[in-house]
């Protein structure tokens, strides 16, 4: 049974945007107040002591609670909308963290860890749902559902809550979770950013961050790390870099009582996430790059109504926005397939009911991926840089959204590549057909000099270095970019003793290999 939650909203506030989770005990809402301020209202039948001590207090890792009530026999909350981009679907993309960047997102998670287990309590349910990744470096815990007081004194847990898979030995009864166990479950989410699995399935085992892991994750709470301070001491022992931004700039205006992030229309989902434009976390590994203008919020069900388009781009939002008219690019490679997640300007999501088809040229859809709910599109062997629309038609009524055809994960270009032109310079690879994943460039050389080519990273794919073991290659980044908006690397090839030379350059996703004649 869902909550019943129109007998508890009142005037004051605000206007329900949409529904974020409606269960029996509990609703999650997203809300605009008179001043066109965005803000969440949580409603539980009971009352959840955390959110009243986190009333007032700042911390840039936990949402900014602005009140809490009893409404009606009710527990309200009004807390920050954090507009950024949920770690899980993320991975559930497919993309992973360098031991750099989850170290920082980890780091921001413990912050906001510290200042719950300081006032005495325990967060219980740590896990990639509730890790929101946001401007600068701002990694959000959100979600106290499952939170308690720390009582010593009791030997079990009085209410099993949390997350199975997440969940600590002692969160089944054993013994009474403590600070330990939200160790126990942040080990699991470190696991899960660098392997994209859980530790069960597949352990990160290198250096000492695998030996970080191991201690987080022990059954015994005894052999864990003992607070939050120590695990963040181990991890800043870790030669893995320094921090680095986290997340995109959050353009939703919020209730204003504590903090404002950047304003902007009102409305809270509008692009597809699953590639996020190329200056975000972690460092390009998204990248939705928009046409002149944007995309705006807009009513594309309005009687003959166009969308406005003079608004700023949404980069944060895990779905890609379909209009009457278009404005928004999604890229799709020519290697593999891509889930798209769709959804209309009202907020409906393009879902199998509709009648969903692609243009000749950019791919073949593949149908519903109930697993993503979302549409399936592969382009593989696609030209480069061929375009059409992906379609969607219902009631009578037809959106599209413009797909760009992207090139490998890596690719190969003899100049500097460019976005408006993404076929100039390419190095177009020959399929190998007895091997389709061999793809084979074939160029010449000079052997009294050096060959230089460009290594294009492609959105989605930034944190995969290139490499190549042959003596004649070296590969090195370059921030010499020409405006191309994701990592670029110079490959540089000499061979003094001349000949025909062949290599591989590859990564975890791609293989390019490389023959080389002598002029």
């Amino acid at each position: 049974m869902v909550m019943e939650i129109d007998s508890v909203l009142t005037e004051r506030d605000g206007r329900l945007i949409k529904k974020l989770r409606m269960k029996e005990n509990s609703a999650v809402l997203v809300m605009e107040d008179g001043d066109g301020c965005i803000y969440v209202l949580r409603i539980y039948r009971q009352e959840i002591p955390a959110y009243r001590m986190l009333e007032g207090h700042e911390c840039e890792s936990l949402p900014a609670v602005y009140h809490c009530e009893i409404r009606d026999g009710f527990f309200l909350v009004q807390e920050e909308y954090i507009e950024g981009i949920c770690l899980q679907d993320m991975l559930d993309w497919g993309a992973r963290l360098d031991e750099k960047h989850a170290v920082s997102v980890v780091k921001k998670v413990s912050e906001a860890l510290a200042v719950l287990h300081d006032a005495g309590f325990v967060h219980r349910d740590v896990k990639p749902e509730h890790v929101i990744l946001m401007a600068g470096k701002r990694a959000v815990l959100i979600d106290l559902d499952a939170s308690m007081r720390l009582r010593p004194e009791k030997d079990t847990d009085t209410r099993l809550l949390g997350t199975a898979i997440y969940a600590a030995p002692e969160q089944f009864g054993l013994t009474r979770s403590d600070v330990r166990t939200d160790i126990y479950a942040v080990g699991i989410l470190l696991n899960e950013m660098l392997t994209g699995v859980h530790p069960a399935v597949t352990r990160y085992r290198q250096g000492r961050m695998g030996q970080t892991i191991e201690t987080c994750i022990q059954m015994n709470p005894q052999d864990r790390y003992q607070s939050v301070k120590e695990l963040a001491d181990a991890l800043s022992s870790e030669k893995v870099g320094g921090e680095e931004k986290v997340g995109v700039e959050g353009k939703v205006k919020t209730k204003k009582w504590k903090r404002t992030i950047a304003a902007c229309a009102a409305g809270v989902a509008i692009l597809f996430g699953a590639v996020m434009l190329g200056n975000v976390l972690p460092d390009g590994i998204f990248g939705m790059p928009n046409e002149a203008g944007g995309a705006a919020v807009a009513d594309a069900d309005a009687d003959g109504a166009q969308p406005d388009m003079t608004g700023d781009i949404d980069e944060t939002n895990p779905w890609l926005q379909m209009y009457k008219r278009d404005k928004t690019i999604y890229y799709n490679y020519r290697q593999g397939s891509q889930a798209a997640k769709l959804q209309l300007a009202d907020g409906t999501q393009v879902d199998e009911t509709f009648n969903v088809y692609a243009d000749p040229g950019i791919g073949v859809l593949e149908g519903w991926d109930t697993e993503r709910d979302a549409w399936r599109l592969t382009s593989e062997g696609c030209d480069m840089g061929a375009e059409g629309y992906l379609h969607a038609e219902k009631d009578g009524k037809h959106y599209a959204i413009r797909v760009v055809v992207m090139g490998e994960p890596i690719s190969a270009y003899s100049s500097i590549p460019s976005m408006d032109d993404l076929t100039a310079g390419y190095l177009e690879p020959l399929v190998d057909a007895m091997d389709p994943s061999d793809r084979t460039i074939y160029g010449t050389y000079d052997p009294a000099g050096k060959t230089k080519i460009y290594l294009a990273a492609m959105f989605g794919f930034n944190h995969l270095i290139p490499e190549c073991s042959d003596s004649h290659v070296t590969i090195h980044q370059t921030s010499e970019t020409g405006g191309w908006p994701y990592n670029l690397f110079i490959m540089t090839f000499e061979n003094p003793e001349g000949g025909t030379v062949t290599f591989n350059v590859s990564n975890q996703d791609t293989r390019l290999k490389f023959v080389f004649e002598e002029e």
